[in-house]
C-alpha cells in the first residue's frame, strides 16, 4: 500500500473516532486533513518553501539542477543568481555548520 493511501486511511479512522466524541473536534480535524492532503499532493514545491525560509532569515538559497552538472545555483534574497561550487564544512559530529562557495559565474 502506498504511503499516501495509508495516511488517508489513518486520518479517516481518526476523523471517525473524533466525530463520535465531539462534532466540534471533527470540524477542526477536517481542516488538518485538508492541509495534510494538500502537502502530500504538492510535494514538488518543497524547494520553494526552503527558498522562502532561507530568504526570511537573510540567507542565500542553494539548489542543484541537472543542467549545471556538479555546480550549484546560489540565489540571494536580492534576486541575484550565481553558479557556484560549494564545500560543506562539518563539525566534529558530522553535522554541517558552514557552506563555503566559490563563484563560477553570474547567471543573471
Amino acid at each position: 500500500m502506498q504511503a499516501c493511501a495509508l495516511c488517508k486511511i489513518m486520518l479517516t479512522i481518526l476523523q471517525i473516532r473524533i466525530f463520535t466524541s465531539s462534532s466540534t473536534s471533527y470540524i477542526i480535524q477536517m481542516k488538518k486533513t485538508s492541509t495534510v492532503e494538500r502537502l502530500l499532493k504538492n510535494m514538488g514545491n518543497m524547494h520553494e518553501l526552503g527558498r522562502q525560509r532561507a530568504f526570511e532569515l537573510g540567507n542565500p538559497f542553494y539548489a542543484q539542477f541537472e543542467e549545471y552538472g556538479k555546480y550549484w545555483c546560489k540565489e540571494l534574497p536580492t534576486g541575484e543568481k550565481y553558479l557556484v561550487e560549494i564545500e560543506i564544512i562539518n563539525d566534529a559530529n558530522g553535522i554541517p555548520k558552514e557552506i563555503k562557495d566559490t563563484v563560477i559565474k553570474k547567471l543573471n
